[in-house]
């Protein structure tokens, strides 16, 4: 050992550079054995054999220590297992450190608590990432419940979106301090509503329609859902907020079934009204009032799927300027025109190559 003009302390080296200055060879691997070299190894040794003993490091200036590295005997006896504990002080009235981390004797590192359950345990709010380059993103974790505005998992310089936690087993999404969606404790998955009923609730208003949702291929046309709060609707869109455009129905093939879940033909409609007569399919053109004597509304039967060539018509036709009066019209076509083949007029009458029957038939 020498101890220089300047004050520094020598182990192992004539020329101290340092105040204390360790020099030796030591071992070449961070797992050091209690067998191999013990050169440049600086051993602080407690005496005491109880729980907690262990050799520490103290760090200060000329007020006094603020912090500190302590090793934590955990399991005595030979090959003595502990851990490593680092510490601060809280505040200038304490007069005593804080832990803030502690390595495990298994290796499992604990931030906030002093008994880490895995590699990495942080106990309260914690961030990932540089936290100052706005290009660069971070993960927030709170501790315990959060809300929209302030949600657990966000990202810098942008920490009102995000993922949240606003109760027990519940998750949510939040985009400038809104949240957009939720999944509950039973799977469902909300989004425009925190209380979901079914596996998917959508809620909202968007465009003519009312349209909650749409669905499109990609730029082009799709189809929208939604309602007005009295009503479904079901729309052929342009876009979400678009205007009204075709809507097939199983262009592929297929029967729809109305008020059945058996369809037995392309289109079933079916309403159960035991002894009762009902409505099952309602056509209307609804062109306002005053009526208009001609205004009517067809059914085209059209064999060969050239609409309004070589088909047939069933008509409902206004026949005079009362809401009461209107003839049934039946068309052929033997050319691209369908023509008026027989008609039956509002007050009964049967008309054959004429639309004004002066008598039953």
């Amino acid at each position: 050992m020498r101890i220089s003009s300047s004050g520094n302390v020598g182990i192992g080296t004539a020329n101290p550079i340092y105040q204390a200055h360790i020099n030796g060879t030591g071992q070449t691997t961070a797992a050091l054995t209690d067998a191999g070299n013990k050169g440049g190894t600086l051993y602080l040794q407690d005496i005491g054999g109880s729980g907690g003993n262990g050799g520490a490091i103290m760090f200060g200036d000329g007020h006094g220590n603020f912090a500190a590295i302590k090793s934590l005997l955990t399991n005595g006896g030979p090959n003595a297992l502990g851990d490593l504990a680092f510490s601060t002080r809280n505040a200038t009235g304490d007069t005593a450190l804080t832990e803030r981390m502690r390595i495990s004797a298994g290796g499992s590192v604990g931030i906030g608590t002093a008994t880490p359950l895995t590699k990495i345990h942080i106990n309260g709010p914690a961030l990932f990432g540089d936290g100052g380059a706005s290009t660069q993103p971070y993960i927030r974790a709170l501790n315990g419940l959060s809300s929209a505005t302030t949600p657990d998992y966000t990202w810098w310089n942008n920490d009102q979106a995000g993922i949240f936690h606003p109760a027990g087993n519940v998750v949510g999404v939040t985009t400038a301090g809104l949240e957009r969606l939720r999944v509950d404790a039973s799977g469902n998955v909300g989004i425009g509503t925190t209380s979901p009923s079914a596996p998917l609730s959508v809620t909202g208003n968007n465009g003519t329609f009312g349209t909650q949702a749409f669905f499109s291929v990609g730029a082009g046309s799709g189809v929208g859902i939604g309602g007005n709060g009295t009503y479904g609707s079901l729309q052929g869109m342009t876009s979400a907020n678009g205007t009204a455009t075709a809507l097939n129905i199983n262009p592929n093939g297929g029967n729809v079934g109305i008020g059945t879940t058996v369809p037995q033909a392309p289109l079933s409609i079916a309403k159960l009204s035991s002894g009762a007569e009902v409505v099952g399919l309602h056509l209307t053109n609804p062109s306002g009032n005053p009526i208009v004597n001609g205004t009517g509304i067809a059914i085209d039967l059209d064999p060969l799927g050239n609409m309004g060539s070589r088909s047939a018509q069933i008509a409902g036709v206004s026949s005079g300027n009362s809401s009461n009066q209107t003839d049934l019209v039946f068309r052929v076509s033997s050319t691209n025109t369908p023509t008026e083949a027989m008609r039956v007029r509002h007050n009964g009458y049967v008309g054959i190559g004429t639309t004004n029957p002066l008598a039953l038939l």
